[in-house]
């Protein structure tokens, strides 16, 4: 089973890339879990739990995408990282 973290502080983007998610993993015949966080703080305090994908918004309220991933590597190397942004 693949586990999937969305980091998205706008919930109609994170069911959006949901959505993207559970068409392709569909075709693929995939078992999956996803997981939404609003922020980054919380999903660094509960990370631990052996995701293996990660949709990081870039800008979001408190800690940015990119301050949180550079903590995420200092205990997690092997994470797949998938920066998002609607920034234009």
């Amino acid at each position: 089973m693949l586990k999937i973290a969305i980091v998205e502080d706008e919930g109609q983007e994170a069911k959006k890339l949901e959505e993207f998610l559970r068409r392709y993993l569909a075709k693929k015949e995939m078992s999956w879990e996803v997981v939404h966080f609003s922020n980054a703080e919380d999903f660094l305090e509960r990370c631990r739990s052996g995701y293996q994908l990660l949709f990081m918004d870039i800008e979001l309220p408190g800690m940015n995408g990119m301050d949180a991933c550079r903590k995420l590597r200092s205990f997690d190397k092997s994470m797949t990282i998938v920066f998002t942004t609607n920034l234009v």
